[in-house]
């Protein structure tokens, strides 16, 4: 029970490590149309473990313009709220990379990098968990012990 609680924290959180200053965030956004509209959670690894399908059922990623808001599957888990960034994509990069910033709560403006893939009607995304001295992913893997949340999304319908 214990880790799903520590998985709904983050998703409460998603992301929240300490400004990341870099050329990356210099650069402009780009088209994020292939994002736009709801993306269903249906699989997450944290921490290198995988979390019971069960208790992620029905959160969604909501992406409209610049915006991503991640949505709950019921509001009455008292440890995951909606929550509600901007971002930025650069998919010339291998694997093409995101950059979040924190719009609500006492964590705005906190920013958070990590890598995606779109395929069809899928999205993975992989963004660590660290706090101190956090590092984007290289792959899209979330290996034992690793700070890294790997989500894998399907388009919904």
């Amino acid at each position: 029970m214990r880790d799903i609680l520590h998985v709904f924290c983050f998703l409460a959180a998603f992301l929240v490590i300490s400004p990341i200053a870099g050329a990356d965030a210099k650069k402009p956004p780009v088209e994020v149309k292939p994002l736009e509209g709801a993306w269903e959670v249906v699989e997450l690894t944290a921490y290198g473990k995988r979390v019971d399908v069960k208790t992620i059922k029905g959160t969604k990623f909501v992406f409209k313009g610049d915006k991503l808001t991640i949505q709950p599957p019921s509001d009455k888990l008292e440890e995951f709220v909606p929550r509600s960034f901007s971002f930025k994509l650069f998919p010339m990069k291998t694997p093409a990379e995101v950059e979040l910033t924190v719009l609500d709560a006492k964590d705005k403006g906190l920013v958070s990098v990590g890598i995606y893939e779109i395929k069809g009607d899928t999205l993975r995304w992989c963004q660590s968990d660290a706090t101190k001295a956090p590092q984007r992913p290289k792959e899209f893997a979330s290996p034992d012990k690793s700070p890294y949340y790997l989500f894998t999304l399907k388009r919904a319908k």
